[in-house]
């Protein structure tokens, strides 16, 4: 817009000379007047006068204008700096755009790459705990499962092992060539023979469980040696149908039913091997028929 503004100055200037020299011209000596072809084209070497008692140098006035006007090397240097100052100013902007917008798309990536890790995080964990508590919780259910089943079970067994002996009709037969009698008989030939905890001996001496053993032994049964291992053996029998030979359990204790309700046994250091307690003298925990 510059650039053209002096243009125009220039034109006008250019005008305002030239009809300047064409006055001045008409108006000079008679002596000094050139021939009208020749300066016709009023060109810039021929336009010279006098303007009154001023002469003016139309050809130089003019070239000086024009050529300040139409000056090539400042218009390109103007056109230069200006699409210097353009191409510095441009290249500045757009890579400072460039910067921003990869900063931007830096810390974007970097934002949504986080939050991905942690919805992940947050879905492995919540899947890592749902199973280590559905493992725990099947296991603590497992065993709870079990200690009550046990628990019910030891119930049962001890109502049914007391239930049994009282109210119940169980009375098992003899499967055995050996009658309870013949073994009653055979165990009272020790009566008054000591007592010694751990023996193995119906003469030398002997405790509960081994007396029993012992006799039972004799006749070619294998049963136990510990008193509380009789609960197992055989077939259950009830009180009510008890007979001679059945092995009658007590709490660490263990005997024979010799019938008329007594019981002959290894009792202690005291009485030693005797028959002369009842069988409901102590608190009965099972009877069993082995014979």
């Amino acid at each position: 817009m510059k650039h053209f503004a002096i243009k125009l100055l220039a034109t006008i200037a250019l005008i305002t000379v030239g009809v300047i020299g064409v006055v001045g011209v008409a108006k000079i000596d008679n002596d000094k007047k050139t021939d009208e072809t020749t300066c016709a084209d009023y060109s810039y070497d021929c336009l010279t006068g006098d303007i009154g008692s001023l002469k003016v140098e139309s050809n130089i006035i003019i070239k000086d204008v024009v050529m300040y006007a139409l000056n090539e090397p400042w218009e390109q240097e103007f056109t230069e700096t200006e699409t210097t100052e353009s191409e510095t100013t441009k290249p500045v902007g757009e890579n400072e755009t460039e910067k921003k917008t990869e900063k931007s798309t830096d810390k974007d990536t970097e934002k949504d790459a986080e939050k991905i890790t942690e919805k992940i995080t947050e879905k492995v964990t919540e899947k890592a705990t749902e199973k280590i508590t559905e493992k725990v919780t099947e296991k603590a259910t497992e065993k709870t499962t079990e200690k009550v089943a046990e628990k019910a079970t030891e119930k049962t067994t001890k109502k049914s092992s007391s239930s049994y002996i009282y109210n119940s009709d169980y009375d098992p037969e003899f499967t055995s060539d050996v009658s309870g009698e013949e073994l009653v008989e055979y165990a009272l030939q020790f009566l008054g023979n000591p007592y010694k905890w751990g023996g193995n001996s119906l003469t030398e001496g002997c405790d509960c469980s081994g007396f029993v053993n012992l006799i039972y032994k004799h006749f070619g049964f294998n049963v136990p040696r510990y008193s509380q291992d009789f609960k197992k053996v055989g077939e259950p029998v009830a009180l009510k149908n008890i007979k001679p030979g059945d092995i009658v359990v007590y709490p660490g204790h263990v005997a024979i039913y010799m019938g008329d309700g007594h019981i002959v046994e290894a009792l202690n250091k005291k009485k030693g091997i005797t028959s002369h307690r009842l069988v409901t003298d102590g608190k009965i925990t099972a009877i069993r028929r082995v014979l």
